[in-house]
């Protein structure tokens, strides 16, 4: 659905929004959390999730993991 907002998005503005997906993964089976993280392109994507596992087949961009308070790349 926010997939499908932002395109709507982007045909009346002309620029891709940035996406911001709050613990969508743990919602996820594999092959759409491999989507998410590998075949959007050209968009600015900021996902929250509890468990690294599920960013763990991320191919590209930057992971960071916060920590009291403290965020650390990873």
């Amino acid at each position: 659905l926010k997939l499908g907002e932002a395109a709507v998005i982007k045909s009346f503005s002309g620029e891709q929004p940035v996406a911001l997906l709050d613990d969508v993964m743990s919602e996820l089976d594999i092959n759409r959390q491999n989507y998410i993280l590998n075949h959007i392109k050209d968009w600015q994507v900021f996902i929250t999730c509890c468990d690294p596992a599920n960013v763990k087949h991320l191919k590209d961009g930057e992971r960071f993991m916060m920590k009291n308070g403290v965020v650390k790349e990873k």
